[in-house]
């Protein structure tokens, strides 16, 4: 079974569809022609619902090579101008939008997000990241509306400082940041829980 969010020719953009192996699409996709290309696997071809085509993945390197071949990929926004202003005194500036939005919709639930910031996030040649002490740390914490006080959510945010600063900027959208893999977390408790993580769209200047 494959899940997922699939960019297909004709920009249709197609979230959590499932294949169970690939011989029965049409119960998906009827009376459309698109083509479907899955980073790391092949692609399909469907023709009025039905598969027309399918390329067989390419052999892929091992996971050491695959990362070592990734080490000098340069994501979009490392084109962008980096902002002049401060990072602490944009943090704070963006703190206090934060804080006005959530007051007015009141989340139900605790949460504590720690910003780790870095220079330079490096992988090592194993591919994990190879982390130090910060050199900023900035908080946000977020207190229940509920009567029944729930269990503080921990999330801690390792990100770059100059990603940091287009996000505050609004140069880069948070939802791109998050949906794109740019920021590494940690949770405790370890689940996902999408009310913090949206808040984090009103951290901006």
């Amino acid at each position: 079974m494959v899940y997922g969010c699939y960019l297909c020719s004709d920009g249709v953009e197609i979230q959590n569809k499932g294949f169970r192996g690939i011989r029965h699409p049409s119960c998906f996709f009827s009376n459309v022609d698109f083509d479907i290309f899955i980073e790391g696997c092949g692609s399909i071809t469907i023709r009025d619902g039905r598969i027309d085509e399918t390329v067989l993945p390419k052999i892929t390197a091992d996971r050491d090579s695959l990362v070592m071949s990734k080490a000098e990929f340069a994501y979009p926004h490392d084109q962008l101008a980096a902002p002049s202003v401060d990072i602490g005194t944009a943090f704070e500036k963006a703190k206090r939008n934060y804080y006005d939005k959530l007051q007015k919709f009141k989340p139900l639930i605790a949460w504590e997000i720690n910003f780790l910031c870095y220079e330079n996030i490096k992988l090592s040649s194993t591919g994990n990241p190879v982390l130090g002490p910060p050199d900023h740390r900035f908080t946000l914490r977020h207190s229940s509306s509920s009567e029944d006080k729930s269990e503080l959510a921990l999330l801690v945010i390792y990100i770059e400082q100059r990603l940091l600063s287009l996000l505050l900027n609004k140069s880069v959208n948070w939802n791109v940041a998050t949906a794109g893999s740019l920021l590494l977390y940690k949770r405790e408790p370890d689940f996902f829980n999408p009310d913090i993580e949206f808040s984090l769209n009103y951290l901006k200047l």
